[in-house]
């Protein structure tokens, strides 16, 4: 039996794929909707106050975006407002990158660009509806499928840059707009757009940088990275390639991409034996190649301007970025556990701080004897939503001041067969979902903690709160790592060490770094304590 859906399909209903506002269709004498005017109006705005000039912007589009205007007439009174994104997005990503503005982007600005993008999104979906609408062929088609991309994929850095979680309907959208461009041959078409630069020239270029750009998992990167890794991203995009699978008859690996769906790409490693039709295939290859090519020049010595990053960025920053771009996009592991959907109450807690406050012997026996919990400072109930062995996804209640942060070390405490139990774990990545919702997915560490202290051997009085580790190798030798605060540890380092179970100082020394985050340093021990 074979698949009845087909890209016809996906294509057919387009006011049911693109999400706009309802129009009013009725005439408002007192608006001014004159090209000439507005783009006047938008060059004049204050953009010293960014605050003011974004909300001037974003309520004047918001208005023409509820009107009922003709496609044409909507087409040429949206085109000015390019220049007023291009004025934002300089100055919020000129923060990212120099610094040089004295006050940082508040919350209140950062959400008024949100919504400034999300509405140049809303009027090129509906000049796109509007000329599909239309049974002649239109010649500003392609354009409007390429600007559409564009802000939706603005929309999606967006949400990086609040560290929000997505819209639920934006790769329908994304995958809905390459299909019908790929269904009308504009794939490979340079596209005369107006929109903010440097940007690739096709919707096939767009389209696989907003690919790449997703695969390399921005929500565990600091905030703001994620523009080095879009810039980077289109520079390369070219290199990569989009297949139908059955073109691939030697496939080992690269990421599945169903037009018909509203989920990212996946890394797969084989094809299903009857292909949907609406399967597509993205190839990192040839873009892994070139950043290992780009890795070895830097190695042995030449100079390379990596887009995305500064042009006085250290070697060693430029290696760092390009081996993890290169990872997830060549090397993303595959999901060898199936997850399980979840529905789990699970106390949470996060900090070296407050995990060692409640293993520790004294405070657990004080909490005991005055009847109430251990006290801990950063705290929550999550709720989960899927496990498998090696990781859980939790949503939690927290407020948004009071948040973990990714790499974060955090105790999950559940209660296994009416026992509490301390599952460990580290932040990988991170999303708000709302005002007070924290969406987080976690690895779990395996060993059992024991609490202890870690003291510089020449500064033995200022003791910090560690996590000891212990494991058993497969031949059979035992390895102790220890978990501090960042910058506690470091390769070679010479340590104190004092389990509070035993009292006792132990010499050592920190060997090779297991994991380390811009919250924790987790290093192999010399020797067993």
């Amino acid at each position: 039996m074979t698949n009845s859906t087909t890209v016809d399909n996906i294509t057919q209903f387009p006011s049911q794929r693109l999400a706009v506002p309802r129009v009013e269709n009725t005439r408002h004498i007192l608006f001014d909707t004159s090209q000439k005017n507005i783009a006047q109006e938008l060059i004049d705005l204050p953009y010293a106050d960014i605050h003011c000039a974004l909300t001037l912007a974003k309520n004047k589009l918001k208005l023409l975006n509820r009107l009922g205007l003709a496609v044409t007439k909507r087409d040429s009174v949206t085109d000015p407002f390019h220049f007023a994104f291009q004025r934002f997005i300089d100055y919020f990503r000129s923060f990212h990158s120099l610094s040089r503005y004295t006050r940082p982007p508040t919350d209140n600005d950062l959400m008024e660009m949100a919504l400034f993008t999300d509405e140049m999104a809303f009027s090129y979906k509906h000049i796109v509806l509007g000329y599909l609408a239309s049974k002649k062929k239109q010649k500003g088609l392609a354009v409007s499928l390429y600007n559409a991309l564009y802000y939706i994929g603005q929309s999606m850095l967006q949400s990086y840059e609040q560290n929000q979680w997505q819209n639920s309907r934006l790769w329908q959208e994304i995958h809905f707009l390459y299909a019908y461009a790929e269904e009308q041959g504009f794939l490979g078409q340079d596209i005369p757009s107006n929109a903010p630069t440097p940007r690739p020239k096709s919707i096939d270029g767009l389209y696989k940088q907003l690919l790449l750009t997703a695969l390399a998992d921005p929500y565990k990167m600091t905030q703001g990275k994620h523009w080095a890794v879009f810039d980077y991203s289109g520079r390369i995009a070219q290199h990569a390639e989009i297949q139908k699978p059955e073109a691939l008859p030697a496939f080992n690996y690269g990421f599945a991409i169903r037009l018909d769906s509203s989920k990212p790409p996946i890394a797969v490693r084989a094809l299903p034996q009857i292909p949907h039709t609406s399967l597509r295939i993205l190839l990192p290859q040839g873009a892994a190649t070139i950043i290992n090519r780009q890795l070895e020049m830097i190695k042995t010595g030449q100079s390379q301007n990596i887009p995305g990053l500064s042009s006085t960025a250290r070697d060693e920053d430029k290696i760092r970025f390009l081996q993890l771009l290169h990872h997830q996009w060549a090397e993303k592991p595959l999901r060898n556990e199936k997850r399980e959907l979840t529905k789990e109450s699970i106390g949470f807690i996060w900090g070296v701080k407050d995990i060692h406050k409640i293993l520790d012997p004294s405070a657990r026996h004080q909490a005991t004897m005055m009847q109430r919990p251990t006290s801990v400072e950063h705290s929550s109930i999550g709720l989960s939503q899927n496990e498998s062995t090696d990781g859980i996804c939790i949503t939690l209640k927290t407020p948004e001041n009071d948040a973990p942060s990714n790499g974060q070390v955090v105790g999950l405490i559940r209660k296994i067969n009416n026992q509490k139990q301390l599952t460990l774990g580290i932040i990988q990545w991170s999303a708000k979902r709302g005002p007070r919702q924290l969406v987080c997915g976690v690895k779990k560490l395996f060993s059992a903690p024991q609490p202890a202290f870690v003291a510089e051997q020449n500064n033995p009085d200022n003791t910090y709160p560690a996590l000891l580790f212990r494991d058993i190798d497969k031949h059979g030798d035992t390895n102790t790592q220890l978990l501090a605060s960042s910058g506690l540890l470091a390769p070679g380092k010479a340590i104190l060490v004092n389990l509070i179970n035993t009292q006792n100082w132990h010499s050592t020394t920190s060997m090779s770094p297991v994991k380390q985050t811009e919250c924790i340093d987790l290093f192999k021990l010399q020797g067993a304590i």
